[in-house]
């Protein structure tokens, strides 16, 4: 009789740790199969396609097309003007000497009336090619229309800006054909054009260099 106990007590022990073998194999495999399905959307992007989307170049905003053919300009015939919209001192004297050294003339440098994610290119409807040629520097900056009409282009940095692309990186050399953004309409159906910001108005022929 004892020695019968003694047997079911052994099978019954053996039951008992077969089954908590299985439990620890079925949480362990659950796991798994929870990580593997989140993980493999992931890597595909299906979770980050609105932080993609919103990392496109001119996100939300609608820029002048160019017409096809339209080459990049010389940057000693673009005036720029650089606006610090982040908390980091001297960064739009930073980004306008770089600019300077790559040939573009500077009327100055200062800064913005408030911080910005994003960098932005300011332009008006007469200085379109010259927006893109600017714009071929940066790897994070939307291009943006306003209503000035003479020909300076604003740089605004935002708090997203690293650096410049590295000069053998940019896609707007002298002479190469400019693309128009995906995002992008005939410069007077341009949407929501805003008012341009306060600047000293810069003619065709005025390639005077100022760095503040």
């Amino acid at each position: 009789m004892a020695g019968r106990i003694s047997n079911n007590e052994r099978e019954a022990r053996k039951l008992y740790v077969h089954g908590r073998h299985r439990m620890v194999f079925t949480v362990v495999f659950s796991v798994l199969a929870l990580i593997l399905a989140v993980s493999i959307p992931t890597a595909m992007g299906l979770f980050d396609q609105t932080s993609e989307t919103e990392a496109e170049p001119n996100y939300g905003v609608v820029a002048p097309c160019v017409a096809t053919g339209t080459t990049a300009i010389d940057a000693n015939k673009i005036t720029v003007r650089v606006l610090n919209a982040t908390d980091k001192s001297g960064l739009a004297a930073a980004v306008a000497t770089e600019l300077q050294s790559r040939g573009f003339n500077v009327q100055g440098s200062d800064n913005y009336s408030e911080t910005m994610d994003r960098s932005e290119i300011r332009f008006g409807k007469n200085t379109v090619a010259e927006g893109y040629t600017v714009l071929g520097n940066f790897n994070d900056a939307i291009l943006r229309m306003d209503d000035r009409d003479d020909m300076l282009i604003d740089v605004i940095i935002g708090k997203s800006f690293y650096d410049l692309l590295d000069e053998d990186q940019v896609t707007t050399l002298p002479g190469s054909e400019l693309q128009s953004l995906k995002n992008c309409a005939a410069a007077d159906s341009v949407p929501d054009v805003p008012a341009a910001i306060d600047h000293d108005p810069v003619e065709a022929t005025d390639t005077t260099s100022t760095s503040e």
